[in-house]
């Protein structure tokens, strides 16, 4: 040490200073250098907030938008579906049967501005929602009380006339107005060309202006028919609102952008900036990333198919102010120091330089994050020491302030993964019981409770938890809850605001109760016996609303005593959990909600098949519960064939919850073909029946001929003929005519097959002919009218025959099925006409009652079914269903329809749909056209059909070894037809 300081001293004082003013800057550029990785490190996790704060915020208007476009596409798929879209406009359309789901849709749907449906004749019927906004009523010069404006324009009488009918919100009529020359054409309409182009999918316009509104939206359509499409308008100028009020920093800008750089929306800082108008679709150059701006940008595909483009920019001033204040600071200081202490630092160069090497160490310490404990310096320089202080001052903030982002990061990633598992969970017992486990969690609390609201007005306790107590109630425990629910309204009908839940409920705030014991606005009474009946303090409460965007409030979430060191000390909730409990709570919520909304559509989804199931049993009287039985029996021999552990049923499951109840779907719609299959044709008992028995007909001209007989027998009287010859020769004539009347009439039953000379006869019986006096082309249809070749002159017979086949007999098929059916690969043969209504051609049918084309026409049912099912925009979990539903006419053989398809194409789902819909025909006691088997003839027949490659037989065994034949038989067969069956004469074979 002697040796270093006798060095120092030998050196000149003139260098001494050089050099020590060099260190000084020395270590001035190093403290400089410091405090730049310190504000560095500010900055960047400044420019990391601004970026999490660009994106929270980014992904909020995006669900916004997509949660808007998607329930209009679900209303515009759904018109798609409804026959009163396709009815005529008439009158001011007030009638028109589609109005009450207008009104329904714009009801409970306050961002749709109108539902429409435009026809190809230039009709169109728009129910408009001016949702009390001035500009929308101002701008169809509307009553200022209008809720609702009805648009109808019709020709029904000639002349296209414009009716304007004026509603308030309670469907009362203020007023209307009448324009008979209106020039709006729907089918010049963008919506209605596209939607008319992409028939069976429903259409995404791009944004364009109203024609009606002059403002901008964009119109979800699709078309209903051939003649009309349906559409839905959601205007923009609400997204403009939404983009304003998503608050980021002063300078914040937001725009959302079509693929061609067109403004769909955008906050009014944006607008100043670009210049552009609200009320049109400007089109803006593309925003470029600039100087001294942050931007944010994330282009994405809305649930139409439009690709859009969400742009979020701001100062970086905004987000990095107040770290150039303190580097100005700082840098003001430093200066300072070094002009006034310069003299003071030369003489203690060596003190300092160990005392800022000190410092330095700390700082870099400090920009690697280590905070380590250490002896605290101090210095003889007043501004220095309180240097080293505020040096150990911001080590501390820095210190705690990294612990705090470190927490914050551990809550965060806590409530995303929470987050991501509540989402994919279907359990919703178990997820309530995420939510309040992870609310806990975040929360350090002791203790908590979920309350949603239930069918009447009261907050339902769903789960309660305190750790302490090793207390749980609800969620997955098998512990009931025994705690009353929570009133939200007092005796007289006033809002509850004694209690907390429900006055958080009612005012959709959070509520924080530092002592519950100690507060003078709710009632904690029964919190106080709790506490009293377990040994327990409750003392710090939060109370947060399960709250969606929009008000609409689902129930609340309450926390008691929170802990956070763990010891048992209770401290209140500070805002810092409150600002994770709430950000969880609203998660929570919106999974709630589309957990609810997702239930609620599926149990609509499950009513409406149903329903159609049901309308297609009651549309005929002789299949009435054929659609309902089958899945019975479809789902017991599914069950069964699952439990299977050897043979070809070893392995055979479904793979998911969906694929079930997509098998459980099709076996409602395996038959929904059928109502587009007449009922005539169905229920066709006899051979000459079509909406009525035309045997009635044929036993008229019998009468006529009868009659001329015996009146040919009093002129041959009257001619002075011998009597007994004329009675022999009438007698002989009745006798003829009743046994060729009987004949028809049996051939006309089809019970018998028709034999050859049973043709031969009927041909002869057609050369019988009765003479007809009145006008045979008056009071026809109009097809009728075309086939009708001979004229009717007055005065003048025509010689009929007894049976014919006519050409007015011939119905020709209009449609275009045939292409249709070939582009879906059916193999079935199609007939040339639609119906065959000969007579002659009826009563030759070999078998049965039914036509070639009737057949057709029955069988055709489950073609119908494909081709309606594919319509349908199934999920993918169900995207099987047209696979179940299309294939159970379908044998193993190959031999079945529509498409001959073969064993290796078939599913077993396929096959026990098949077996299914046979053995429920076959013990049917309701159709017209055979009588119902007993039970061992049924299981008879299901065997030769086994044998035949007709059916699958490992599933037709199943089927007699589980008893589910007998099963099904004891619940829907009459005891009479039940008998014994020996299943052992049909296993093995």
């Amino acid at each position: 040490m002697k040796n270093s300081i006798t060095k120092v001293s030998k050196i000149h004082l003139r260098f001494q200073i050089s050099l020590l003013f060099l260190i000084l800057v020395m270590l001035i550029i190093l403290t400089f250098s410091i405090l730049f990785a310190v504000l560095s490190v500010n900055k960047n996790i400044s420019r990391q907030r601004a970026e999490q704060l660009f994106s929270k915020t980014g992904q909020s208007i995006i669900l916004k938008l997509d949660s808007q476009l998607e329930k209009a596409i679900q209303f515009a798929g759904l018109m798609t579906h409804l026959q009163q879209f396709s009815a005529e406009i008439e009158n001011n359309g007030q009638s028109h049967p589609g109005l009450p789901f207008m009104f329904e849709a714009l009801k409970h749907n306050s961002y749709f501005y109108s539902v429409y449906a435009g026809f190809e004749n230039g009709d169109f019927i728009q129910l408009i929602n001016t949702l009390g906004s001035p500009l929308i009523i101002n701008a169809h010069s509307a009553p200022d009380e209008t809720a609702f404006i009805l648009r109808a324009i019709n020709s029904s009488e000639g002349n296209r006339t414009e009716y304007w009918t004026f509603f308030d919100s309670s469907y009362r009529t203020l007023g209307s107005a009448i324009n008979n020359s209106p020039d709006y054409f729907p089918s010049e309409r963008p919506w209605y060309i596209s939607a008319d182009q992409n028939r069976g999918e429903v259409i995404l316009t791009e944004p364009y202006v109203y024609n009606s509104l002059k403002q901008p939206g964009i119109t979800a359509a699709s078309s209903v028919s051939g003649l009309s499409v349906a559409g839905i308008d959601i205007t923009l100028s609400g997204l403009n609102t939404f983009l304003d009020s998503m608050f980021i920093s002063p300078g914040t800008g937001i725009i959302v952008l079509t693929g061609e750089n067109r403004v769909l929306a955008s906050s009014r800082q944006m607008s100043e900036k670009l210049g552009i108008s609200g009320t049109e679709l400007s089109k803006t150059d593309p925003i470029q990333h600039e100087r001294n701006q942050m931007l944010w940008e994330n282009p994405w595909t809305t649930p139409g198919g439009q690709n859009y483009r969400l742009v979020i920019t701001a100062p970086a001033s905004d987000f990095l102010q107040h770290q150039y204040i303190i580097q100005r600071q700082i840098i003001l200081i430093s200066i300072i120091i070094f002009v006034l202490f310069l003299p003071a630092i030369i003489v203690s160069s060596k003190y300092l330089s160990r005392f800022l090497e000190n410092l330095a160490d700390d700082a870099e310490k400090i920009q690697n994050l280590v905070f380590d404990e250490k002896d605290e310096e101090h210095s003889f320089i007043i501004e220095f020491d309180k240097l080293a202080e505020a040096f150990r001052v911001m080590k501390k903030a820095i210190a705690a302030k990294t612990k705090a982002l470190q927490d914050a990061k551990t809550k965060l990633e806590r409530i995303i993964n929470l987050g991501i598992a509540m989402t994919v969970e279907e359990d919703t017992d178990k997820l309530i019981e995420m939510i309040l486990t992870g609310a806990k969690e975040i929360s350090h609390a002791d203790g908590g409770s979920l309350y949603l609201k239930g069918d009447k007005d009261e907050l339902d306790f769903r789960i309660v938890f305190n750790d302490s107590l090793g207390f749980i109630q609800g969620g997955t425990s098998k512990n009931r809850i025994t705690m009353p629910p929570v009133c939200l309204y007092d005796e007289d009908g006033t809002p509850n605001f004694h209690n907390v839940v429900s006055c958080a409920f009612h005012k959709g705030k959070t509520i924080v109760i530092e002592d519950a014991y100690k507060d003078p606005d709710f009632d904690f009474s029964g919190t106080r016996k709790f506490d009293e009946l377990n040994n327990y303090r409750s003392k710090s409460f939060i109370t947060v609303p399960l709250k969606l965007e929009g008000s609409e409030i689902l129930g609340a979430l309450q926390l008691i005593n929170c802990m956070p060191d763990k010891t048992g000390g209770i401290v209140p909730f500070n805002s810092e959990i409150r600002s994770f409990v709430e950000a969880l709570s609203a998660l929570a919520a919106v999974i709630l909600y589309n957990r609810s909304l997702m239930e609620s559509q599926e149990a609509l989804f499950e009513a409406l098949i149903r329903l159609i199931a049901s309308a297609i049993d009651t549309k005929s009287p002789y299949t009435g519960g054929h659609c309902e039985r089958v899945p019975v029996l479809a789902t017991m021999l599914a069950d069964a064939a699952e439990k299977a552990e050897t043979g070809s049923l070893g392995n055979f499951r479904f793979q998911s919850q969906e694929d079930r109840k997509a098998f459980i779907i099709g076996a409602w719609l395996h038959d929904a073909g059928k109502m587009t299959t007449p009922e005539f044709v169905v229920d066709k008992a006899v051979k000459l029946e079509t909406i009525y028995n035309r045997i009635h007909e044929i036993r008229t001209r019998f009468e006529i001929l009868l009659r001329d007989e015996l009146l040919k027998q009093k002129e041959a009287l009257l001619a002075g003929r011998n009597p007994e010859a004329a009675t022999a020769e009438l007698e002989a004539a009745v006798a003829r005519l009743h046994d060729d009347f009987n004949f028809i009439a049996s051939c006309n039953t089809g019970e018998n097959p028709v034999a050859e000379e049973c043709e031969k006869r009927i041909t002869e019986l057609s050369r019988i002919t009765w003479t007809s006096h009145f006008d045979h082309t008056i009071g026809l249809s109009r097809e009728e009218a075309e086939k009708t070749e001979t004229p009717f002159v007055m005065g003048k017979t025509i010689e009929e025959p007894l049976i014919a086949d006519k050409p007015a007999h011939i119905i020709a098929d209009r449609g275009k099925t045939k292409a249709l059916y070939e582009s879906y690969g059916f193999a079935l043969p199609k007939p040339s006409y639609l119906y065959n209504r000969g007579e002659i051609h009826n009563l030759m049918i070999w078998k049965g009652t039914l036509t070639d084309e009737e057949r057709f026409k029955v069988n055709e049912h489950i073609m119908q079914t494909i081709v309606m099912l594919d319509q349908l925009p199934f999920p993918k979990g169900l995207h099987k269903i047209p696979e179940y539903v299309g294939t159970h006419h379908e044998t193993l053989s190959g031999k079945g329809y529509p498409r001959g398809l073969d064993a290796s194409k078939l599913s077993i789902p396929s096959r026990i749909m098949a077996i299914a819909d046979i053995f429920e025909a076959l013990t049917a006691a309701d159709r017209p056209y055979k009588n119902a088997y007993k039970l061992s003839k049924a299981i008879a027949i299901l065997h030769e059909l086994a044998v035949s490659r007709h059916i699958d037989s490992d599933l037709f065994e199943l089927f007699l070894t589980s008893g589910i034949y007998r099963k099904y038989a004891e619940q829907y067969l009459p005891p009479e037809m039940i008998d014994e069956v020996d299943i052992n004469k049909y296993l093995g074979q």
